[in-house]
C-alpha cells in the first residue's frame, strides 16, 4: 500500500470521529446555562396555591400569583434578570414548562443587585391562555397539579446563558 493512503486514513478515522463529537457538545452548550451558577435560594410559600379560570369571549384564561423569595447565601451580589420567573409542572420525566411570561424587549428598569445575604420578595402574576386564541399559553395538561417557579439569576458581569435556579414545589388548584 502507498504510504499516503496509509497517513490518509487515520486523518480520515479521527475527522469520522470528532465531527460527531462536535456536534454534539455545540448542540448541548446551547441548551444549557453557560454562565457560573449563582448561589440562590428561590421559595415560595405558601406551598399551596389557588388560581382562577375566568371566561372572556372564546379564551379560558388562569390567573393566580405567586409569592416568590430569592436568598443569596453566596459572597458576591446576585441579579434577576429581565422576565425572569417561570413556571414549570411536574411530569413523568421530570419537569416541564407550564408559563413564561410575554416580554417586551427591554423593562425599561436598571437592574438591582441582591447583595450577599439579602432576600428579594416579589410577586409573580401568572395569566395564562387555557383554552382559545390566546397568548401567553398555560402549557400543563391541566390546573391541578404539582409547581415549581424558576428564576433566571446571575451575577453582576457574568457572560453567556443565564442560568434558572428552582424554587420548591407547590401544589395548584382551581378555586371553586
Amino acid at each position: 500500500m502507498h504510504a499516503s493512503r496509509r497517513a490518509a486514513r487515520p486523518r480520515a478515522r479521527l475527522v469520522s470521529l470528532v465531527v460527531p463529537l462536535a456536534a454534539v457538545l455545540a448542540g448541548t452548550a446551547c441548551s444549557r446555562a453557560t454562565a457560573p451558577q449563582p448561589e440562590a435560594v428561590v421559595s415560595v410559600a405558601p406551598d399551596t396555591l389557588a388560581a382562577t379560570l375566568t371566561q372572556w369571549e372564546s379564551v379560558t384564561w388562569l390567573r393566580f400569583t405567586v409569592p416568590v423569595a430569592v436568598h443569596n447565601v453566596g459572597a458576591t451580589p446576585l441579579r434577576l434578570g429581565d422576565c425572569s420567573v417561570a413556571i414549570e409542572h411536574e411530569a413523568a420525566g421530570g419537569w416541564e414548562l407550564a408559563w413564561s411570561p410575554a416580554c417586551p424587549a427591554s423593562a425599561g428598569e436598571p437592574p438591582s443587585d441582591i447583595a450577599p445575604g439579602e432576600t428579594r420578595q416579589f410577586q409573580v402574576e401568572v395569566s395564562a391562555a387555557t383554552a382559545g386564541p390566546a397568548s401567553p399559553k398555560w402549557e400543563a395538561p391541566g390546573v391541578a397539579g404539582v409547581y415549581r417557579a424558576t428564576v433566571a439569576v446571575y451575577r453582576p458581569g457574568a457572560r453567556g446563558r443565564i442560568p434558572m435556579v428552582a424554587s420548591n414545589a407547590f401544589a395548584l388548584h382551581a378555586r371553586d
